[in-house]
């Protein structure tokens, strides 16, 4: 985004009657807690998506009721900037470096598709459940005639011959 844009964005922002679940405006005149920024990062992004947003966004240097611009000192400079985004990405995505982690998109579904994904998912691990508990029941049932094969040869109720195995039974096998 543009300077231009970055503050249309944020006077349509201010422009709001009240803040919303998505939108949080925070004076941080010289600081302000670190924990408690990965808690507003959390519930912002998570009342963003359920209300359809790209984004929530957490502004620094607003009063919050009047949304007046007070400014802030919250690390205003780029070095204190890249030392808050190396927290945040050593703390949430090790691995990742924090140049990188700007430039990823995560694309979030709408809430509502959201569960039509989970439900065909659970619909579908379902139908692996199923099969699973049909194929461990059919192995279980060729253990027992395994054995009792077995059985049967060393009973001599089965004749073997030239690598054939000659059935007085019959053993049926059936698989659904």
């Amino acid at each position: 985004m543009t300077q231009d844009e970055l503050k249309k964005l944020l006077d349509e922002l201010r422009a709001l009657p009240v803040e919303t679940e998505w939108i949080e405006f925070k004076e941080a005149k010289n600081t302000f807690h670190f924990d408690e920024i990965g808690k507003y990062f959390s519930a912002l992004s998570n009342e963003a998506n359920l209300k359809g947003k790209d984004c929530g966004w957490l502004i620094f240097g607003i009063e919050h009721r009047s949304k007046k611009i007070v400014n802030t000192r919250f690390r205003i400079n780029k070095a204190d900037l890249d030392i808050l985004t190396r927290e945040s990405t050593g703390s949430t995505a090790l691995g990742i470096k924090a140049s990188k982690l700007k430039a990823i998109s995560i694309i979030v579904p709408p809430i509502k598709k959201q569960i039509e994904i989970c439900n065909l998912l659970n619909r579908e691990v379902s139908k692996f459940d199923r099969i699973e508990f049909k194929i461990q029941s059919q192995i279980e049932i060729l253990k027992e005639y395994r054995q009792a094969l077995i059985s049967n040869v060393v009973t001599g109720k089965v004749i073997t011959g030239r690598g054939n195995i000659l059935k007085k039974k019959k053993l049926r096998f059936i698989i659904n």
